[in-house]
């Protein structure tokens, strides 16, 4: 029934059954009625229907909210490979999933646009203001140039890490990233978090 609602006929739904059923993985809980199902199995037989109809466009809203991480993986794939020739309305609270997947975003709040553009950006003003509400306004204060300079008169530590990385096959592949305390960061805890990162970098904790 869901097939036919979304266009497809009886001739193609019995054409690509099969298919849908093997994405959807429920086994024999398909001849079950849909009422006795789990939310998850819900999700999966809905995804492998949309994933088998002739569209333009697909407005997934939440859909990957539930299922395992390789039911997920498999319904991403699906998606990449549908925006190659149609468009994808991505919903979700996911920040991952959308900076995974998504190319644009719009951020919705109250029905209001709070913010849009690249996905990146619309995700850390989400971030920031979600930390925000729960702990206050970050603390933007910038450390004084005495601070800075006696930073910069401190040994550079050794980093262990690297004794690890020089002992692996994948040596010439991996880098270790410095730890930058003047990076950006939101909520009351961000700078508090970048003084004890700091001091622990420097082997003074």
């Amino acid at each position: 029934m869901n097939a036919s609602v979304l266009g497809l006929s009886k001739p193609e739904i019995d054409e690509r059954l099969d298919d849908i059923l093997a994405f959807a993985e429920i086994g024999d809980f398909i001849d079950q009625p849909v009422k006795t199902y789990s939310s998850g199995m819900y999700v999966r037989l809905a995804f492998a229907v949309i994933a088998h109809v002739d569209a333009d466009i697909l407005v997934i809203d939440e859909a990957l909210a539930v299922g395992d991480a390789f039911f997920v993986q498999k319904c991403m794939r699906f998606l990449r490979r549908f925006m190659e020739h149609g468009t994808v309305l991505f919903v979700s609270h996911d920040t991952a999933a959308v900076l995974n997947l998504c190319e644009r975003a719009i951020w919705l709040d109250k029905g209001k646009i709070a913010a849009e553009g690249a996905p990146k950006e619309v995700a850390d003003a989400y971030l920031k203001a979600f930390f925000e509400s729960n702990q206050g306004a970050s603390d933007t204060t910038k450390r004084n140039d005495e601070w800075h300079e006696q930073q910069r008169k401190r040994p550079v530590p050794r980093d262990m890490r690297q004794d690890i990385i020089n002992a692996s096959p994948y040596r010439n592949d991996l880098e270790i990233y410095a730890f930058d305390p003047d990076a950006e960061g939101f909520g009351k805890r961000a700078r508090s978090w970048k003084r004890c990162c700091s001091t622990t970098a420097k082997g003074t904790r």
